[in-house]
């Protein structure tokens, strides 16, 4: 399994990966970073059907669309700023501190660190051209991972929308509390994607290689 998404670590994936790890803020940038993907893998002499990408997303649950609102608002607003230069700092590889916090992010300059985590910021920011200060409290609450927020069935409809239409093989949980992110979503999503024909009832392998690859 591989995690990195600089053009260094594509072409590592596509040569090496059975599973690849991606954090991709939108669905069209999961589409590109899909297709461009299953590319490299054809032409590095693979099946592109045994190699799978796995987007991260924070599934927020609630029984109705506001209950789930105020339950994104309540656990984004616990979340400190103040730690996110440093966090992104860290995640970069680049000291930050060192610049202005309202000068646009897209203006850091790269020379050195993880191009791979920078591209990832810099995606997520890219529409609204943040700030390096504006760019802390999302990156803080949840490093730009999308947050996939409503009932159930709207949660697990949005799932689908993102595997159906190339985005992904498959996702990443990351929850925004542990362990009741992942209880609401085994407990009321997986049994919607189950019924849809999407989501398995029951494991094929021992291992995580024979389940994915049944």
């Amino acid at each position: 399994m591989q995690a990195g998404s600089s053009p260094r670590g594509r072409d590592f994936a596509a040569s090496h990966a059975e599973l690849v790890f991606t954090l991709q803020h939108s669905l069209p940038d999961m589409q590109e970073f899909y297709a461009e993907m299953k590319d490299r893998v054809g032409e590095a002499g693979r099946n592109r059907d045994d190699y799978a990408i796995l987007v991260s997303v924070d599934p927020i649950v609630g029984e109705t669309e506001s209950v789930a609102r105020e339950k994104q608002a309540y656990v984004d607003d616990l979340v400190d700023p103040r730690p996110g230069i440093p966090f992104m700092s860290a995640r970069t590889g680049l000291d930050l501190s060192q610049y202005p916090i309202d000068k646009p992010i897209i203006y850091v300059p790269a020379e050195t660190g993880s191009r791979g985590s920078l591209d990832i910021i810099l995606q997520g920011t890219k529409a609204n051209i943040l700030t390096l200060g504006e760019a802390v409290k999302p990156f803080a609450i949840s490093e730009l991972c999308p947050q996939v927020v409503g009932t159930p069935e709207t949660v697990a409809d949005r799932l689908q929308e993102f595997f159906e239409n190339k985005g992904c093989d498959g996702f990443i949980v990351t929850p925004t509390e542990m362990p009741g992110s992942i209880e609401a979503l085994t407990r009321s999503v997986v049994p919607i994607l189950q019924k849809r024909g999407l989501f398995h009832k029951e494991y094929p392998g021992s291992t995580l290689r024979e389940t994915i690859k049944a």
